[in-house]
């Protein structure tokens, strides 16, 4: 049944999460806790949006009874497979995105520093107060930039829909 399947998850579980389960057990086998509950007092202390969902959707499993078991376990590992890939390709877009926002901030400093470095005389501008002021202009614009591009490519944190 689902209720010996996610009791045997103590048993199999990470670490990190094993003392969750080994509660839910607990609560299920000593308290007499009907499983729905059981399984609500551990969203708490999981914190996570995934397993909110395990936990509606093993609501639903225990509510509709074995004969829909597999089609429903079978759709929501589906769902949960897609949202997962989902979540790697927005990390890897980001990670894209900083890269992008570091070599663009990078660049013009780069430059200014060929320029220094190769063509001496090509300072002689910047020495002067309209000179410190464009750089000074420059420097915060790339600031403003490297900022702005970060926060175009940041996801907004999704809040859980279960509420303690």
């Amino acid at each position: 049944t689902l209720q010996e399947a996610l009791l045997r998850l103590r048993q199999s579980a990470p670490e990190a999460v094993a003392p969750v389960f080994a509660q839910l057990e607990r609560d299920v086998t000593v308290l007499r806790l009907p499983l729905g509950d059981a399984l609500r007092r551990t969203q708490a202390q999981l914190d996570d949006r995934m397993w909110d969902s395990c936990v509606a959707v093993f609501g639903l499993a225990e509510r509709t009874g074995g004969s829909e078991l597999r089609k429903i376990i079978g759709r929501f590992a589906q769902t949960m497979r897609a949202d997962l890939e989902l979540r790697r390709t927005i990390r890897a877009q980001q990670a894209q995105q900083i890269d992008s926002a570091r070599l663009t901030m990078l660049m013009p400093i780069g430059v200014v520093v060929f320029l220094r470095l190769f063509y001496p005389n090509a300072d002689r501008f910047y020495a002067s107060v309209p000179g410190e002021a464009l750089l000074l202009v420059c420097g915060v614009s790339i600031i403003f930039g490297y900022w702005l591009m970060l926060r175009v490519g940041e996801v907004p944190h999704v809040r859980r829909l279960v509420r303690d």
